[in-house]
């Protein structure tokens, strides 16, 4: 988010419960809240409920909020721990996770090289998109948020090792992906 500051009359507008403020400010963090959402849900509703959920915390949490110019990097971290609160929720629905899935790697076969530095971000999305959901978080935690495994793994309830694998699984099939849909300029990656 570009250094976007919260003025503090929007602030006090907002926490009256002016409606025409609360609009503004919907509006001023939509674009973090959307870049954020859109790494996490797979589908159009799951990307609003979670704009939704993360601007409902950022609303509740304006009354303690102090640091007005940072607020583009406050906006972020809430939006990327309602994303991770959502992941947990569909994870405990349908168990996506399983340390047993470490158990069927065989560790020599995992690749570990780096994504090539010529990718488009546009193509790069569209493709991380295709990616299974447990391999497209992990990425998206690892490679975009800069968390550690341990932290992912702290996060989402799974081993160090696991988020290795899945990470690991996630550029193998990044890469493949990207050869299959034989992009020239990919040559390499």
């Amino acid at each position: 988010m570009s250094e976007v500051t919260l003025d503090e009359r929007l602030k006090e507008k907002c926490l009256a419960g002016k409606q025409h403020a609360i609009r503004e400010l919907y509006q001023l963090c939509f674009a973090e809240l959307y870049r954020v959402s859109v790494r996490y849900g797979n589908h159009p509703e799951d990307v609003q409920e979670i704009i939704d959920n993360s601007f409902l915390k950022v609303l509740k949490g304006l009354k303690s909020y102090q640091n007005h110019k940072k607020f583009g990097a406050w906006v972020r971290t809430v939006a990327i721990n309602t994303a991770l609160d959502f992941v947990r929720k569909q994870q405990r629905e349908r168990k996506l996770f399983s340390d047993r899935a470490l158990e069927t790697v065989n560790e020599a076969a995992l690749d570990s090289g780096d994504l090539n530095s010529k990718l488009e971000v546009d193509d790069i999305m569209i493709t991380l998109k295709e990616l299974p959901e447990q391999q497209r978080i992990i990425l998206n935690l690892y490679a975009i948020e800069g968390y550690s495994h341990n932290e992912i793994g702290e996060m989402l309830g799974i081993s160090a090792a696991l988020s290795r694998w899945y990470l690991s699984s996630a550029r193998k099939i990044l890469k493949e992906k990207l050869h299959t849909k034989n992009i020239s300029r990919y040559e390499g990656a």
